[in-house]
């Protein structure tokens, strides 16, 4: 199999017709995962702590997955942070207040819109917040109209959010 998917290559074949005449690994368990189910896949990973992927604080990621109006969204931490995004992929879109730790196991909620709207600061929502207190309050400020994700990147500019 090996050669035969060499030997359409060097022919010109492109990976999208590889893919199509042959199972190829993924790089990602996310990008294996079929159409559809990519963001219930990193929720997944993410509760399974899966080394495989961006892992966030553990309670806060179960709490966050607790509420039904935030698990449609796709969960994304960083930088001791957890975003909950609208897009699966670059160009991201984040429209739900994100959790900031505070220290000792605290968070914030914060809205953070400087993404799209550079001259719009951050709004503290929640301070110093348990992670039931913190996802209850993230859920709450989902925008109407939000989510579910849509897979692969946002395909447009965001909607001009209030002052």
């Amino acid at each position: 199999m090996v050669d035969a998917i060499l030997h359409a290559w060097r022919e010109g074949a492109s990976i999208g017709q590889l893919r199509c005449e042959w199972p190829l690994p993924a790089a990602s368990p996310l990008e294996a995962a079929p159409p559809g189910r990519v963001v219930s896949t990193a929720w997944r990973l993410t509760l399974e702590r899966s080394p495989l992927i961006r892992l966030g604080d553990a309670e806060l990621a179960e709490a966050l997955y607790a509420q039904p109006a935030l698990r449609v969204f796709f969960p994304f931490p960083s930088h001791g942070e957890f975003s909950l995004l609208s897009s699966t992929a670059d160009p991201f879109y984040e429209e739900v207040p994100r959790a900031v730790p505070s220290g000792d196991g605290l968070w914030n909620v914060v809205l953070h819109w400087s993404l799209w709207s550079p001259h719009i600061p951050s709004r503290v929502l929640g301070s110093r917040l348990g992670v039931r207190e913190a996802a209850a309050l993230m859920a709450a400020n989902v925008p109407a109209g939000s989510g579910p994700a849509i897979e692969g990147g946002w395909p447009q500019q965001p909607p001009a959010r209030p002052r």
